[in-house]
């Protein structure tokens, strides 16, 4: 935990692994480094980097105190339970509020790499179980891409 009157903490990319996430939190390939994540949720919070190739995407998903996404690079997509989605390019940043249950992933022909920051730790996310269907996700990319 870093606390008001702690020292700044620099983490180097370079130090941190890179692994291939598990299948049951994600269809496709997608790879995180994580940056900081606390041993408790309380004043704290969770920060990953994550690439997601092609067509690849979150499961259905929430975050305890809601979850901050800003892509890098890359072409994203982000849609949640009401059918809703968004389009997210390089600079942008989006806003999940607490509870939302929803998805992200990478365009169908475009990778996407986005820092997530979560408030709280890693345990503040909450996975339903269930993967965002083919057709959930190809409405997205159909709404902003053109894609069937």
């Amino acid at each position: 935990m870093i606390a008001a009157g702690d020292d700044m903490k620099l983490i180097r990319t370079r130090d941190i692994r890179t692994p291939l996430e598990k299948s049951s939190a994600f269809t496709g390939r997608a790879f995180s480094q994580n940056f900081h994540n606390a041993d408790t949720a309380e004043g704290n919070i969770y920060v990953n980097n994550v690439l997601l190739e092609p067509g690849a995407r979150t499961w259905w998903h929430r975050h305890e105190f809601g979850q901050v996404i800003q892509v890098s690079a890359g072409i994203g997509l982000v849609g949640n339970e009401a059918g809703e989605s968004v389009l997210l390019q390089p600079g942008d940043l989006l806003i999940v509020p607490p509870n939302e249950w929803h998805w992200h992933g990478a365009a169908p022909e475009q990778f996407v790499m986005h820092l997530t920051v979560n408030p709280g730790n890693r345990e503040s996310t909450i996975y339903r179980g269930d993967a965002v269907s083919d057709h959930e996700y190809q409405a997205a990319a159909a709404k902003w891409l053109g894609h069937d």
